[in-house]
């Protein structure tokens, strides 16, 4: 079986940076996903399968469940809200696929 860890790290940083740059209001959520980097680092599966669990992606109170505000020129909420969309989703189907 062929693993996406070169995939899942950058969809992971990814999400990170973006979080950071719009004030993700849950410090313990974000400091989750900068392990989950390094557990995908080091290859260690059953950390990052674990971090993935905590941080479900739908729901009310969900790590989605977040309107991102516009902080750069040009960015509207409705933008900001698409790639956060796409990028937890991204990172969602990348993370199951270590199951």
């Amino acid at each position: 079986m062929r693993m996406f860890f070169t995939e899942q790290i950058r969809a992971t940083r990814a999400l990170v940076t973006f979080c950071e740059q719009h004030k993700y209001p849950s410090a313990e959520r974000l400091q989750l996903l900068r392990e989950c980097v390094s557990a995908l680092a080091e290859e260690d599966i059953a950390r990052a399968i674990a971090i993935n669990m905590m941080l479900p992606a739908g729901g009310n109170g969900s790590f989605a469940d977040w309107w991102p505000p516009a902080v750069a020129e040009g960015e509207t909420e409705e933008y900001t809200w698409a790639v956060f969309e796409a990028l937890v989703t991204r990172w969602k189907i990348l993370m199951n696929l270590l199951r």
